[in-house]
């Protein structure tokens, strides 16, 4: 902690500054002692921020599920559905009234990598990787954005290098329903999406194509 406190004093004028002090999760495992160490680094970046591009790694999550893509003029509505949510509504909230500076809200969708994490995309990795089959439960038909965490890397380099402030979605423009994805695995046909609701993440602030030269897909 206190490393890290004197790391947060020495930011200047120029610096970029990416905070992403949030635990994972928020639930009785949470360790608030550790969540409330970040809260005070937090504000003393803020207390550092004049002259810094603060980026805030948010969710997309924040979003109310559509039929349409969602863009960052959609309205953004459900924190009320989780504690890690309210979380990070009431983040964008703080950051957005004390820091001094340019400030990136970046609203990054689910993320997946060839190291499954504790997740549906990281069960889904691990299972494609073992050749098992993934069961289909209640709220499957949901679609859900997702990309890969290099090309997430990426986008956040043309961001920070841009210097783009304000609301910013962080996506490759890949989505489908879980059922489908489950589908994909199981080696079974597809079903369409068209009525289905959920959260088709992209942006109206840069074309993610001209950024990537080919997106990295689940399948």
């Amino acid at each position: 902690y206190e490393e890290s406190l004197n790391t947060i004093s020495q930011i200047k004028e120029g610096d970029t500054f990416i905070d992403s002090m949030d635990p994972n999760y928020i639930s009785e495992k949470t360790d608030y002692i550790s969540f409330q160490k970040s809260i005070n680094l937090r504000y003393k970046a803020l207390e550092m921020s004049s002259g810094v591009h603060y980026l805030y790694i948010s969710s997309a999550s924040l979003y109310s599920p559509s039929t349409d893509n969602i863009n960052e003029f959609s309205k953004a509505s459900c924190f009320y559905q989780s504690p890690y949510l309210m979380m990070k509504y009431n983040n964008e909230c703080l950051v957005s009234s004390l820091c001094k500076s340019g400030l990136t809200l970046a609203r990054v969708v689910n993320m997946w990598s060839q190291t499954p994490a504790e997740s549906f995309l990281g069960d889904l990795v691990k299972a494609k990787r073992l050749g098992e089959r993934i069961s289909t439960r209640a709220g499957d038909i949901n679609v859900i954005s997702y990309s890969y965490l290099g090309d997430i890397c990426l986008l956040f380099v043309f961001i920070i290098k841009n210097k783009l402030s304000g609301v910013i979605n962080v996506s490759t423009g890949c989505y489908d329903s879980i059922e489908n994805l489950k589908a994909y695995n199981n080696k079974i046909e597809p079903k369409p999406i068209t009525n289905n609701q959920g959260r088709r993440i992209t942006s109206s602030i840069y074309n993610w194509q001209n950024i990537i030269t080919k997106r990295k897909e689940l399948f």
